[in-house]
């Protein structure tokens, strides 16, 4: 399968609002549609929230003006529409040394190849407002090449937050998947000469020529000048999340969070799509969503996204100063807040009413599960952990309860109940379960995405080295299965943490520039299953009263992330 975008060598993409002077302008076109007119396709939640965040982004910390941002939502983003976006107001509103972007959030799929030109026989395709069984009415890899080639401006970069896997979507509770399709055998081809008059309808609005004629038989090329980068959301046969936790798909939210200042990696005021691809994927890992960024195109990791003075992405610099309000739906004071450290458990059951038998045994586990220190069941924000319990088909009949992870859908292994005893058996299973899942969100909530202090990791054969880019104090802390919670600490700003046996979203660095370290961490210890939730929330409280540029956070990898 060949990749929507082609190859990248080119100098900055997005200013910083104090650097724009005397440079090319920026022009987006950003696409995102949560209801689609399918009725085979399920509607996604986040896609045009997501928009919303990329636009005050791009405004509001790139410096790019309100009036070079084309935004097509919902039903507004029919395949005409965005080929109109680029093939018109792109290619009329550009000159040759401008730079331009476009971005789409929604669904994605695979369709049989109808050209020939690729090796797997499969197309990358988007999903429009109207797309549905005719295979014209997909936004295919092809479409956009073909009306990108007629951008003049030879800079361009394709942001997709979707997914290529051609699955169906899966989802619980509020998370999503963007992935979607239709039978092969339900796809209805179009000949070559019905595609033709539809592309000719969108050339007809065009008042800059195509470079050549349109020819939907053969992949068309950028120019030799044109330097094209894609970003994109995950492999091709992974699936891309939406979560309610963030109100956002993942790679957006983080994303943006990098563009914002995060992803400049070696605090020189530049973010390259490198630094930018490294940083949403560890962000996204740490998270534990099952999908990886990645990156196109010939040195496409030293393609220089925002380039600035450093404290214009530290917060120093908040927005250019005519850029709007932002226009988020989120209801935070910072879009880009740690989660809060409780596990949200939430519960799925259908066992006949509160008054009978199978339902008592449940409302006794879910108290047991509600006992321990962390846990939330049953929250109003979006579940980490789906407590399942459904009626058994065994011969002694019963219940049988399990945990699902709400990203994906996927359950664990089930505890069979069908006596009083295996309650009491099923709840002590239970219980640790929740116990390491709660260190672990507890973990993860220590952040500070605003900080200028770095971590810097590098892969050993005896584990990762971790050293801190300025004098302080460096902590590692690794959390095990059952929550406990080891503790390593290093004043020099450099130590080797082991693999032993602990998923690197189970680990995390600190680093502080004081003589000491929060209260509860004492080097080499390891705190029990019991303490360790209390413990870090001792020190998210202590980091939390130090300056933002006093302390750092970061995952630690099995191995530094690099782009593909």
């Amino acid at each position: 399968m060949r990749h929507i975008t082609l190859r990248t060598a080119c100098a900055a993409l997005i200013m910083a609002a104090t650097l724009t002077a005397a440079r090319a302008d920026t022009y987006a076109v950003l696409v995102g549609i949560n209801d689609y007119q399918y009725f085979g396709v399920r509607d996604l939640q986040y896609s045009e929230s997501d928009v919303e965040l990329m636009r005050d982004t791009l405004t509001r910390h790139c410096g790019v003006p309100p009036e070079h941002i084309r935004v097509l939502l919902g039903k507004e983003a029919t395949r005409r529409a965005i080929g109109l976006a680029i093939r018109v107001w792109l290619a009329e509103s550009t000159q040759p040394d401008d730079r331009v972007l476009f971005y789409f959030a929604g669904h994605g799929t695979q369709l049989q190849d109808d050209n020939g030109d690729e090796e797997d026989g499969l197309d990358e395709s988007l999903w429009a407002w109207d797309t549905g069984i005719l295979d014209l009415t997909w936004v295919r890899d092809d479409d956009l090449n073909r009306w990108l080639s007629a951008v003049p401006a030879r800079e361009k970069v394709v942001i997709l937050d979707c997914c290529h896997s051609g699955t169906g979507s899966r989802f619980l509770g509020e998370n999503r998947v963007r992935a979607a399709s239709v039978p092969m055998s339900e796809v209805r081809i179009t000949s070559l000469e019905t595609k033709l008059e539809a592309e000719q309808s969108i050339e007809a609005e065009a008042t800059v020529p195509a470079a050549s004629p349109v020819d939907m038989s053969a992949f068309t090329t950028p120019g030799a000048g044109d330097t094209v980068a894609e970003f994109s959301a995950c492999l091709p046969h992974q699936l891309v999340v939406e979560t309610a936790q963030y109100k956002h798909g993942a790679m957006t939210y983080f994303l943006t969070e990098g563009l914002r200042g995060a992803a400049d990696d070696d605090a020189d005021g530049v973010i390259t799509l490198g630094e930018l691809q490294a940083y949403s994927a560890r962000r996204i890992q740490e998270h534990g969503f099952p999908q990886e960024p990645q990156l196109y195109g010939t040195n496409a990791e030293s393609f220089a996204l925002v380039e600035g003075p450093p404290q214009a992405m530290r917060g120093a610099v908040d927005a250019a100063p005519d850029a709007p309000p932002a226009t988020t739906d989120d209801d935070s004071a910072d879009m880009w807040a740690a989660p809060e450290p409780i596990l949200q458990v939430a519960l799925d059951a259908d066992l006949g009413g509160p008054d009978t038998a199978a339902s008592g045994q449940f409302a006794r586990i879910v108290a047991s599960l509600a006992s321990v220190e962390g846990v939330r069941v049953d929250g109003e924000t979006a579940p980490d952990i789906v407590v399942m319990a459904t009626p058994s088909d065994g011969p002694e009949g019963g219940i049988v309860v399990r945990t699902a992870n709400p990203i994906t859908g996927e359950s664990g292994a089930g505890w069979e109940i069908s006596r009083e005893s295996d309650v009491d058996a099923c709840a002590q299973a239970l219980q640790p379960v929740m116990r390491g899942a709660a260190v672990r969100k507890a973990l993860l909530a220590i952040q500070n995405v605003d900080s200028p202090r770095r971590v810097r990791q590098t892969a050993h054969a005896d584990g990762v080295e971790v050293t801190a880019d300025e004098p302080g104090v460096l902590v590692a802390l690794s959390v095990a299965d059952d929550g406990s919670l080891t503790v390593s600490l290093s004043a020099d700003g450099s130590l080797t943490v082991a693999d032993g046996g602990i998923a690197p979203s189970r680990r995390k660095a600190i680093v502080v520039a004081a003589s000491s370290v929060p209260s509860p961490l004492t080097a080499g210890v390891v705190i029990d299953p019991g303490a360790a939730w209390e413990t870090l929330r001792t020190v998210m409280d202590e980091l939390a009263a130090l300056p933002p540029d006093a302390w750092g956070a970061s995952a630690i990898l099995a191995a530094t992330v690099s782009p593909r």
